[in-house]
């Protein structure tokens, strides 16, 4: 489906209209059949919460599809990777101008992550109700 993302996993955990999948999240020569003379090969099992659908019904160990909308994963990307990003180098360059020293300039860069993740954790519940996953059909 177009502007979806889906990922096959397994529901670890239903509490009432949430359920709790465990899915496999592999980069794309995890499958490969090199991968273990490579480096690169790169797998993680991650759990996401879930809203059930109105009168779909779930067990612990059914096999199901969670679906998203493509834009959440391109907002998750631009506020765990973009906008983090930006503030280093805007820092980085603001600190330039006022010093010359490399280290207090890069360490400063580095420090402005701090509010930024205390920001993030302050706003986590606000955060959640955009990054929205439902979980779709079992998969038999």
């Amino acid at each position: 489906m177009e502007g979806l993302i889906e990922h096959e996993g397994v529901v670890a955990r239903v509490d009432g209209a949430r359920a709790f999948v465990r899915i496999e999240q592999r980069s794309a020569c995890a499958a490969c059949h090199a991968k273990s003379m490579c480096s690169a090969a790169d797998m993680a099992e991650k759990v996401v919460e879930a809203d059930v659908r109105e009168g779909q019904t779930l067990a612990v160990g059914d096999r199901v599809m969670v679906v998203g909308h493509r834009s959440v994963g391109f907002k998750a990307a631009f506020w765990a990777f973009v906008v983090p990003l930006c503030l280093m180098f805007a820092t980085l360059f603001a600190a330039r101008l006022f010093t010359t020293d490399d280290a207090v300039s890069g360490t400063a860069a580095l420090v402005v992550l701090l509010p930024y993740c205390a920001v993030l954790f302050a706003f986590r519940k606000r955060m959640a109700a955009r990054f929205r996953f439902t979980v779709g059909e079992k998969i038999v």
